[in-house]
């Protein structure tokens, strides 16, 4: 190990390896991310030559130093530089022992490059802290190495890129744990040893690593193993070796187990299958007939391949798969059938003791040794012997992500065959991606049609009982066609000789009656006994059993209620001391029909009768008002609170929070209330629903003046944000008025220099710039650049912002070279406040890129856009809002250069992934529509561009108006191109039409 020690002059002197019995002084060790190419890090052979300081990476291990001495440290660890690299036997000595040096450090330093301490630069009051949204999407937390640089040292502190300190590992426990799940004995200073090898091993699950073998590299030290490092054998073998040391380690004490299998496959088909054939099985026939000619062993010669059943519970699954095994018997007496159940882990581990008992695999083998692990181990490697083939293995109630997948799942014990196929029912459909099962081999199952349905119903029931046809279809329209709980009806009909009719009246009368006679069981022969039947959901008579039982589970149902009733994250539900206990709440939920979890993500849908019949029950017998406030403090918690986010996050979380608001009647807490309005006026402002941003506004400015006075600090902002909502929204003259009223009382009550009057002059300048008073603009811009760089100073992002403004009106005016100038100053800047692919500095390049242009140098701005596109992928992912609008400016720069077919291509892209992420009226999409429009005018694709203005036409109308100057520019547009068809006609009843419209909405205040 060799260290950098400090030196007075801020440099740094890297040590000769610390050998044998030579003491090792204390460390400081830096924690951080690497930069995407691995040049830009400094590196061991920089430190020998002296060149380090000219690499971007240089600031963090100067912050290292810098903190380090403050720590009364004189010696930092850094990996990107006191490791040489290119020597094998010193990296693989380095990576063996890192956890150990991580460990041993006095101080570990978290560097965090993608988060910024910075304030809200408007003055706003938020709550959590505005990094709260930035530390927890932190790359840091998705890294591989990462793990043991969090869990191995006695200290570890996080900072920000701009080297301010959030907190340590134990005041930041609590966030850590939500991002991770890693528990909080963990992060308290409990030692990994007393975790078990799973649990460790799922910590690590979802990290990522650079290259693909160090995924099992970085988790050496977690499990005290030393390996060679293999580079190039690629993460499955280097992971396998992991395992191999860890069981290794674990089976010392045990000795080692030799489990022996018969030398020769039995010359009979074996049968597991636990049922018989169900002679009152109906429909289905397309799914089988197409079953039968993919699950036969012998369908593909060259792979065992995977099938699967997928859909709901109760779908009717387990029956198709029966009938098949039954099926298959008969068309190939020489295949066998293995039948293993996996509704939990004893089903599988029992379904293979059968298969092990039928072919004779553990005859030999002790009896200590018939452990699970053994069992299964033998069974899929007699299974993976073709000699054994051929053989159908079927895994029914494969739903359970962890059992199937985890990393101890029954996936590892699936075997492998070229004679052998397998056939898995789930209703999880990440089960059935996860184990990479082709597109063409995945069965959906929905429910029966309308005949095959009425058929079963009627398997048990005599002619008198459904003579109502009409009955018979309402009551399997309420049943949704689903089998188990039409089963259900008709044996609960058969048994008291009850008509259609009247068991369909029984079950409109009420949702109680409905529900009771859901609750009904009944003898199935075709299900495993001990599960329990997914149709008897005795929600109204469970809520209590469920409070005493399950208190987190009654909590969590009691909280989802009063959210809206489709897709609820599980991030907005309040947070378990355990995730453990949070799992099984939910669970239960899950059991008890409750809830639903969309198959690929962590939401949740509550019924619309549940929803109400758990509202009703917390006003008998909970209390109201405290789950309301309850509800209310937890979405302010976990509001966004960043620009830079995606608006599909804030599309997830704004349906809860109205939810909430409109329960707020009766509401004890007002601070709570206003919180949650100014959250929900703040998002829909961001995703471009401006009409209801403002009025959300009015509300918390109202607010406001009642309990704080118009002079307060909250008041001013508050006023801010709705002159800037009037201005988002093209009410310029309103917006105007506001800024002017907020600006004098802001003068009076605070101070010219204030941070709110300064952003208030700011944005009352903004609102010039769009009624093209441009030098007044200018002017006003200057003014607050001025006070803002004696208040803040000059790299305050605030002051940077400022400073962008000036260029922006510049520009405006025609002073392009003015414009260049003082954008390069001000990106020059950005880069060195935030860093060269930051937000906002791409921001800065992309306004740059803009001015280029408008100087017709648009090569160079081609270029410009094509770096901020692709920075803006990197830190942000392609469909975040501010990437697909870089990439529609890359694209209008190509129509300028010509480039039309390109141009048109990327702009249909960009439009594209801009409905998806951001709707169809949002204002990056009508832009994009827009700019597209242009795009096709220029290739003189008159026809299909008329038709892309007239929808942002209408669109713009709709959503801002038909005064508004996006409106205005959208049917400017379109009467270009009109006229470019020449439809004059058309140009002339258009430009009166709109006329008329703006006149009648100047009439009614529009």
């Amino acid at each position: 190990m060799r260290l950098l020690e400090c030196q007075d002059d801020g440099s740094f002197r890297l040590t000769e390896d610390f050998i044998g019995d030579r003491a090792i002084p204390p460390y400081a060790i830096l924690s951080h991310t690497w930069s995407q190419e691995d040049k830009d890090e400094v590196s061991y052979n920089d430190m020998q030559q002296g060149t380090a300081s000219h690499k971007p990476s240089y600031a963090k291990i100067q912050f290292s130093g810098k903190q380090a001495l403050r720590d009364g440290l004189r010696f930092v660890w850094v990996d990107t530089c006191c490791i040489d690299r290119p020597n094998h036997s010193e990296l693989t000595e380095a990576i063996n022992s890192m956890f150990n040096w991580y460990k041993n450090s006095a101080k570990c330093y978290v560097y965090l490059s993608d988060v910024v301490s910075e304030g809200d630069r408007h003055g706003h009051i938020s709550s959590p802290p505005l990094w709260d949204w930035a530390f927890r999407n932190s790359r840091w937390f998705t890294r591989g190495w990462t793990l043991q640089e969090l869990l191995a040292p006695s200290s570890v502190e996080f900072f920000t890129s701009d080297q301010q300190c959030l907190g340590d590992r134990t005041s930041l426990a609590p966030k850590i744990h939500e991002i991770t799940g890693i528990p909080l004995g963990a992060l308290n200073g409990a030692s990994y040893l007393d975790f078990s090898v799973d649990e460790r091993l799922e910590w690590c699950r979802g990290r990522m690593t650079r290259r693909p073998e160090d995924i099992a590299y970085c988790m050496l030290g977690l499990f005290n193993v030393h390996m060679s490092l293999i580079y190039g054998e690629g993460k499955d073998n280097a992971f396998r070796r992991l395992q191999e040391e860890v069981n290794w380690r674990q089976r010392i004490s045990n000795g080692p187990s030799k489990p022996s299998h018969p030398a020769f496959a039995p010359s009979r088909a074996l049968w597991t299958v636990p049922f018989g054939r169900n002679k009152n099985f109906v429909g289905r026939e397309p799914i089988l007939s197409r079953l039968l000619d993919v699950v036969s062993p012998d369908a593909d010669v060259d792979d065992c391949q995977r099938t699967v059943l997928e859909g709901l519970g109760g779908i009717g699954k387990t029956h198709i798969a029966l009938e098949l095994a039954h099926r298959l018997r008969e068309h190939q007496p020489k295949c066998s059938v293995f039948w293993v159940p996996a509704v939990d882990a004893a089903s599988f581990e029992n379904g293979y003791r059968q298969i092990a008992t039928k072919c004779q695999l553990t005859e030999e083998s002790r009896e200590e040794e018939d452990g699970p692990e053994c069992v299964m181990s033998l069974v899929k490697d007699a299974l993976s012997q073709e000699k054994w083939g051929p053989w159908l293995m079927i895994i029914d109630n494969a739903d359970n992500t962890d059992l199937v997948l985890g990393v101890s799942g029954l996936a590892h014990h699936l075997p492998f065959s070229r004679k052998g196929s397998i056939l898995l029912t789930t209703r999880n459909h990440e089960v059935t991606t996860g184990l990479d099962v082709p597109l063409e081999l995945i069965f959906p199952v929905d429910g029966l049609d309308d005949n095959d349905a009425a058929a079963l119903l009627g398997t048990k029931l005599l002619p008198r009982q459904t003579k109502d046809p009409t009955s018979v279809q309402e009551l399997l329209a309420l049943l949704a066609n689903l089998p188990l709980a039409i089963r259900q009806a008709s044996s609960y009909m058969a048994t008291t000789g009850m008509t259609v009719t009247k068991y369909l009246a029984h079950c409109q009368s009420s949702p109680r009656s409905f529900i009771k006679l859901l609750s009904k069981d009944f003898e199935d022969r075709y299900r495993y006994k001990a599960t329990r039947n997914p149709v008897a959901t005795t929600w109204l008579m469970s809520f209590n059993l469920l409070m005493k039982e399950k208190p987190l589970a009654a909590k969590y149902l009691r909280f989802m209620c009063l959210l809206s009733a489709q897709e609820i994250p599980m991030y907005l539900l309040p947070i378990a001391e355990d995730e453990l206990d949070a799992e099984e709440a939910i669970g239960a939920l899950k059991g008890h029909a409750f809830i639903d979890e969309r198959m690929d993500s962590a939401l949740f849908s509550m019924h619309r009768l549940v929803r109400l019949a758990t509202q009703n029950w917390i006003k008998t017998e909970g209390d109201w008002d405290a789950c309301v406030d309850e509800v209310t403090n937890r979405l302010i918690e976990t509001c966004p609170s960043s620009q830079h986010i995606s608006s599909a996050i804030w599309s997830d979380y704004l349906p809860h929070a109205l939810a909430a608001l409109e329960l707020q009647g009766g509401t004890r807490n007002s601070t709570s209330l206003l919180s949650l309005t100014c959250g929900v006026a703040e998002g829909n402002e961001i995703i471009g629903k401006y009409a209801m941003a403002e009025q959300m506004h009015h509300k918390t400015l109202a607010m406001r003046l009642d309990t704080l006075g118009e002079a307060h600090p909250d008041t001013l902002a508050n006023s801010n944000a709705l002159a800037r909502t009037f201005m988002k929204n093209g009410k310029l003259q309103d917006a105007s008025q506001l800024y002017r009223k907020t600006l004098t009382v802001a003068k009076q009550s605070l101070s010219p220099m204030h941070s709110i009057t300064l952003h208030t002059l700011n944005e009352f300048a903004v609102v010039l710039q769009r009624q093209g008073e441009y030098k007044e603009a200018e002017n006003l811009h200057r003014a607050t650049f001025s006070h803002l760089t004696v208040t803040l100073g000059a790299n305050h992002p605030s002051t940077l912002d400022s400073k962008r403004n000036i260029a922006y009106t510049l520009r405006k005016q025609g002073r392009y070279r003015e414009a260049e100038a003082l954008q390069r100053e001000v990106l020059a800047s950005t880069e060195a406040v935030f860093g060269t692919h930051h937000p906002e500095t791409m921001q800065n390049l992309n306004n740059l890129a803009s001015t280029l242009l408008s100087q017709g140098h648009a090569e160079e701005a081609e270029s410009m856009y094509r770096s901020v596109m692709l920075a803006l992928v990197d830190e942000l992912g392609d469909a975040h809002p501010m990437t697909l609008k870089s990439k529609s400016n890359l694209a209008r720069t190509l129509t300028s250069l010509g480039k039309y077919s390109q141009a048109e291509t990327m702009h249909r892209e960009a439009l594209e992934a801009m409905t998806l992420v951001l709707g169809t009226q949002h204002p990056h999409t009508l832009q994009g529509m827009s700019k597209l429009g242009v795009s096709l005018w220029r290739q003189e694709k008159f026809a299909e561009a008329e038709g892309m203005h007239r929808e942002a036409l209408e669109i713009y109308s709709s959503t801002l108006g038909p005064g508004h100057p996006d409106t205005v520019r959208a049917l400017d547009n379109l009467l270009v191109t009109l006229q470019s068809q020449k439809k004059a006609a058309e140009v002339t009843r258009l430009r009166s039409e709109w006329e008329e419209r703006r006149r009648v909405a100047d009439r009614e205040g529009l």
